[in-house]
């Protein structure tokens, strides 16, 4: 297995907040990575390097063995970086069907000019449709996002993301307000899409599904990495147990 993405001593400073610093891990073709530790560790801002969002004062990251720190958020999206937020960002008034299917432009040069081919948008929808019934919404298809369970909107920038075609998926705490068999159920779609070909990393506060699904986890902590392996190593490792999993007397 080659390790798709690389990140290698990378830092983002805000004033005197050291949010990233020098954190360093590889994501390997093909499976199911983790990202992990307290709030403020620097998980949502690492992603925010990887996909362009911050601008890293450091370090380099490569994605497909090419360099691409310095480049804008939908370049890093078209080269197949592709990521959802932990505060969902779906167009509210429009249905989960046209959310989706909005997902699809990523990669396109013209959005106005795929809107008027009549065939194309056929086929868009009908694409759309297959991925909402991959992630079990399809019965959602016509809600407007608003009306939508927060934990499903989730599901649903999910369903949007995958509409983009990455190789690497970006899930920013996908589990977040889900209830146990939503949360059952986002599991077997996530182990599905790495089956798919599609590599995936995550960020995650629900420990039981983070040990569970992923093949490897890198644990943060105040910016820095504390500890990188298997979920059993990492659940083991006492700078982990230290800083945030906690002991049985706590």
């Amino acid at each position: 297995m080659s390790a798709l993405l690389e990140v290698r001593d990378v830092h983002v400073h805000f004033g005197g907040v050291r949010a990233v610093d020098g954190v360093s891990f590889d994501v390997q073709e093909g499976t199911i990575s983790g990202l992990i530790g307290p709030n403020g560790s620097g998980k949502t801002s690492t992603f925010n390097l990887i996909t362009g969002f911050y601008s890293a004062k450091a370090g380099a990251i490569t994605f497909g063995g090419e360099p691409i720190i310095g480049r804008a958020p939908h370049e890093i999206a078209r080269r197949g970086i592709v990521r959802t937020f932990q505060n969902v960002a779906l167009q509210p008034d429009r249905t989960v069907l046209e959310n989706v299917m909005l997902g699809m432009y990523c990669n396109r040069p013209s959005m106005w000019r795929d809107l008027f081919d009549t065939r194309r948008a056929r086929r868009d929808e009908e694409r759309a449709l297959e991925i909402l019934e991959f992630c079990g919404l399809f019965e959602l298809r016509a809600a407007l996002s608003r009306n939508v369970p927060i934990g499903l909107r989730h599901t649903a920038e999910l369903a949007r993301a995958l509409a983009a075609s990455p190789r690497l998926l970006l899930l920013d705490e996908p589990w977040a307000g889900l209830n146990s068999a939503e949360s059952s159920a986002l599991v077997r779609t996530v182990r599905r899409i790495r089956d798919s070909k599609v590599t995936v990393l995550v960020v995650e506060h629900n420990m039981k599904v983070i040990m569970e699904i992923c093949d490897r986890i890198t644990v943060l902590d105040a910016g820095r990495k504390i500890a990188d392996g298997t979920p059993a190593e990492v659940r083991a490792d006492p700078a982990v147990i230290r800083s945030y999993l906690g002991t049985a007397g706590h």
